[in-house]
């Protein structure tokens, strides 16, 4: 069973009241609780003030049956003008109104305009109340189910553009072929938002009792969640479009980082996480994976999935690819994984000493391997895959690097032995530079921004202790 981290969730002040002595300890042993402490330091933020009262002799309830009857005859228009003349912590629209709003934006009978009125009348509540618990029902009617467990295949109809019969009352509507970009973005920013918040909220309680985690088949309790195929699935519904437009990915990528959230404390199963992207993002176009990469908001996450991603890059270079299927590779292969690879790490974890002593000379070796029938690479993976080192270096370095609310200066957390690596990293990288043809520009300018970053980093921190 993994460790429990639930007390990460409710330590985000020690960000100001950790020493820098401590802070070198952190590095070492768990950056990614920084990231942690970063999330749930967040605020919900206070409701607005608001004037709504109920007309004098028109209690709440008469109101929101008004509301009912008006959703009921189809004026949705004037319901929607209601509820925002109503909007005031005394009232709460009904579970019924809730859903029928969700089934208005999905109704593609109804105007864009029509339907990002009704977008905004759901972000209002939510903005109002502070209580993402009052959608929950209506998100189950929404995905068509009685519990959480279809979000994920409904967030993926919604990326695609198809949505179910189930989502609106009249059973005659087919399905819609397309979802207006503004209400595409607009939904999946409301989903996000009501599922951020429910965890701000439950921090106290480990995230026991958020409502993520009901967006997933239910396991032994104090397990993490393993079966994430449907949700990471889902997301690359949208990861995977090469013409995926920036507000999407940036909203997807907030929601796969409630994943990482979640994951990072044991609620979810990170290695499964990790094991489930790269299997999704091994499929996607190569646009499409270094754009998911440099994406991602987690750089600790980045780091464990650019590790998958270059170790099995790396595998055929040693000699233990998929062609190299003699017995005694197999088993050379199998030990070496069982080893933790060809070289030790430091503490078990990715560091720079091991990333240039085995990384960076594997792939030189590939980038430089004579073209055969055997070991036939094509020119644009073996650049992705230099490219994918380069992200890997940058997003490590990022992890150790850190800013303080209170005003001290940044704390960059590298060992002793990797703060060479930043000042020499040119000479490291020399080969591989060399390998590289002049065709190959993207990897080459990498490569180049690499030495750039490094040195950047090492005259910011480490300049003083040179002299």
């Amino acid at each position: 069973m993994p460790q429990d981290r639930s007390d990460w969730c409710t330590q985000s002040a020690l960000l100001n009241d950790t020493g820098n002595t401590e802070w070198s300890q952190l590095f070492a042993n768990g950056p990614e609780r920084i990231e942690v402490w970063r999330f749930f330091a967040q605020l919900v933020p206070p409701a607005p003030l608001t004037n709504a009262i109920a007309p004098p002799g028109l209690p709440f309830r008469t109101l929101q049956d008004w509301v009912d009857g008006m959703i009921d005859e189809r004026h949705h228009e004037s319901a929607i003008q209601l509820l925002d003349a109503l909007q005031s912590p005394g009232f709460i629209p009904s579970d019924s109104t809730l859903s029928a709003l969700f089934t208005t934006i999905l109704n593609p009978e109804a105007g864009v305009v029509e339907r990002m009125a009704a977008l905004q009348c759901l972000d209002n509540v939510l903005a109002v109340h502070r209580r993402p618990a009052i959608f929950q029902h209506a998100l189950r009617v929404l995905t068509g189910e009685t519990s959480g467990y279809q979000l994920w295949p409904f967030i993926g109809r919604v990326l695609k553009g198809n949505v179910p019969k189930h989502t609106v009352n009249d059973p005659s509507m087919v399905l819609e072929p397309q979802i207006p970009q503004a209400v595409q973005v607009g939904l999946l920013r409301l989903l996000v938002t009501i599922y951020r918040w429910d965890m701000l909220l439950n921090k106290d309680s480990g995230l026991q009792t958020c409502q993520l985690l009901e967006t997933f088949t239910s396991t032994l309790v104090g397990s993490a969640v393993t079966h994430l195929q449907p949700a990471v699935e889902a997301l690359f519904d949208g990861f995977s479009r090469e013409d995926l437009p920036g507000e999407t990915n940036t909203v997807l990528h907030e929601f796969f980082h409630l994943l990482v959230v979640a994951a990072w404390i044991h609620r979810l199963g990170l290695e499964a996480l990790v094991n489930e992207t790269y299997r999704c993002l091994h499929r996607c176009p190569l646009p499409a994976q270094l754009r998911f990469v440099r994406s991602l908001i987690s750089d600790n996450f980045a780091v464990l999935l650019l590790d998958t991603v270059i170790q099995n890059f790396c595998a055929a270079v040693e000699g233990f690819g998929p062609d190299d299927r003699s017995p005694q590779r197999r088993k050379t292969a199998a030990t070496t994984k069982a080893n933790g690879g060809p070289s030790k790490r430091s503490g078990g974890r990715l560091d720079l000493v091991y990333v240039f002593d085995h990384y960076v000379p594997a792939i030189t070796a590939m980038v430089s391997r004579p073209v055969t029938r055997q070991h036939a690479v094509v020119p644009e993976t073996l650049a992705h895959a230099v490219v994918m080192l380069v992200q890997l270096v940058e997003a490590y370095v990022r992890t150790r690097c850190v800013t303080f609310p209170d005003g001290r200066p940044p704390q960059l957390g590298l060992r002793p032995e990797e703060v060479p690596l930043l000042d020499n990293c040119n000479d490291r990288m020399r080969d591989l530079q060399a390998a590289l043809g002049t065709d190959q520009e993207l990897a080459l300018f990498h490569v180049q921004s690499l030495h750039f970053c490094l040195e950047r980093h090492y005259l910011s921190f480490y300049s003083p202790q040179k002299e």
